[in-house]
C-alpha cells in the first residue's frame, strides 16, 4: 500500500454569531502507523447560517456561494448551540 496525503476542509463553529468558519488540513501518512496531520493556519474562511434542517446547515461563504448539506459534527453540543444561537 503506497502512502498519501490527503487534504481535508473543517468546518467549526462560532455558535454566538451564527458563523462557520472553514479551515484546510493537511493529513499525512509518511509510514506504517505514522499519521501527521497539519492545519494550515491562519487560513479562515467566514460562513453566514442560513438554514438548519435535520443535523444539517445551509451557510452562505464570504463570497456569496451557498453551501448546503453541511454535516455538523456530533461533538460539545454544537447542533443544539446553533439552534440556540438561531432563536
Amino acid at each position: 500500500m503506497g502512502y498519501y496525503d490527503e487534504e481535508v476542509s473543517s468546518l467549526w463553529c462560532w455558535a454566538l454569531h451564527q458563523k462557520l468558519h472553514e479551515a484546510v488540513s493537511v493529513t499525512s501518512y509518511p509510514a506504517p502507523s505514522v499519521v501527521v496531520q497539519t492545519m494550515l493556519a491562519p487560513v479562515f474562511k467566514q460562513h453566514r447560517i442560513l438554514d438548519l434542517a435535520d443535523g444539517h446547515v445551509a451557510a452562505m461563504t464570504e463570497t456569496g456561494d451557498i453551501k448546503q448539506c453541511l454535516s455538523v459534527i456530533d461533538q460539545s453540543n454544537v447542533w443544539f448551540r446553533l439552534r440556540q444561537a438561531r432563536h
